[in-house]
């Protein structure tokens, strides 16, 4: 494998918390949304930000830094000790151009690992955070000139990254690769979509069956579920391909508590749909999400993240733009039949762009966004 020696900052453990577990939860009445640290969680502007906590609960901030030369890959994390922000690995040092997408997660050994669409690069790239450093792994993740660039972990801890392949024929289909420590190998005969498709996501169930998701063109942009059968090394299809009526945009897919897939994507600014998968196929799951909202479908024309995910109760939250509160965010969860809004609407100072949502071990909400009016990053919790 390839390695690349970079001066880390401040790190112990990958995961480990800088500082003292944070404060116990407050009941909901008692909660608001407040900025986590004094102000912008980052020195610089930023494009592409994505927050993850880690294990144990410490939130990181990735993102492309205007700070540097080439607007290069930084990442930082909450210091609770000293109530501020520290850099994870010197500030642009991850990597060698502008780094788009920057999905990233954790594995359950606490190590980081990130994925992006590296400008010069004829891939898409992957990186790994652990004790021993900053590793960057052989090229190869994609075929060819990558986007929609997503990433998951295997039950060996080896990571699996879903793309739209540039190089493909047609050009920019769905391709699944897996790492197997040398070298990166596709999943299955062939690329996953029989056509140009986008907003590729990616999961992988606690048995180790890797699923994927994308807006086919074949079938009018609407969603399609994939899952790889690795005996007979061919995807097939989970449920019936293109299923919606709607164009989905942004979309991305999340397993649930049992492990069944749900689907999230933007009607393109007209609403947000959330669906699951169940034994009488794929069924909407409420009404609209954004309700009288107008959802903000893209910052300067670059994928918004529509994170879906699970709390320790199984109700399902997202996050989104609304166009009609000056761009501001609003998140809301599942429950008793309806979407309904945590703490108050359009929370945000000012517009949240690349607005990304996450949820914590203790259940509590983050974001993480480019101000509007500072553009730089900025993160937020509900507590």
């Amino acid at each position: 494998m390839l390695a690349l020696s970079l001066a880390l900052v401040t790190i112990s453990t990958t995961g480990g918390a800088l500082g003292a577990p944070h404060a116990p939860v407050r009941p909901e009445a008692l909660r608001a949304w407040s900025i986590v640290g004094s102000g912008p969680a980052t020195p610089s502007e930023v494009m592409c930000p994505y927050l993850e906590l880690s294990p144990q609960g410490v939130p990181h901030l990735a993102y492309q830094d205007l700070g540097v030369a080439y607007s290069r890959l930084s990442i930082r994390r909450w210091d609770s000790i000293a109530q501020g922000w520290s850099d994870v690995i010197a500030p642009g040092s991850g990597s060698t151009a502008q780094s788009w997408y920057n999905r990233f997660v954790f594995a359950s050994d606490g190590s980081l690992w990130h994925a992006a669409r590296e400008y010069q690069q004829a891939t898409a790239m992957v990186h790994q955070l652990s004790r021993a450093g900053w590793r960057v792994l052989p090229t190869g993740a994609s075929p060819g000139d990558a986007h929609y660039v997503d990433l998951d972990i295997l039950p060996d801890g080896r990571p699996v990254v879903v793309a739209q392949d540039g190089s493909s024929t047609p050009a920019n289909r769905t391709v699944v690769r897996a790492f197997d420590g040398q070298s990166w190998r596709t999943l299955g005969d062939a690329p996953v979509s029989p056509g140009t498709a986008a907003y590729q996501s990616i999961a992988v169930r606690r048995d180790g069956t890797v699923l994927c998701a994308y807006s086919d063109s074949t079938a009018g942009g609407r969603p399609v579920v994939k899952r790889f059968d690795a005996t007979a090394n061919q995807w097939v299809d989970c449920g019936t391909p293109g299923f919606s009526s709607e164009n989905a945009a942004n979309l991305v897919l999340e397993l649930g508590p049992d492990g069944a897939p749900w689907l999230a994507w933007t009607l393109t600014f007209q609403k947000i749909s959330v669906w699951r998968s169940g034994p009488s196929g794929w069924q909407q799951v409420g009404a609209e999400v954004d309700g009288a909202d107008t959802p903000v479908v893209s910052s300067e024309n670059w994928r918004q993240w529509l994170c879906l995910r699970f709390d320790s109760q199984g109700r399902p939250w997202t996050a989104y733009q609304a166009a009609n509160l000056q761009g501001r965010a609003t998140v809301k969860r599942f429950e008793e039949g309806q979407w309904r809004v945590v703490g108050a609407p359009a929370f945000t100072p000012q517009a949240a762009d690349y607005l990304t949502f996450t949820l914590g071990p203790d259940d509590t909400p983050w974001v993480a966004f480019r101000d509007g009016l500072t553009r730089r990053g900025m993160v937020m919790a509900w507590r």
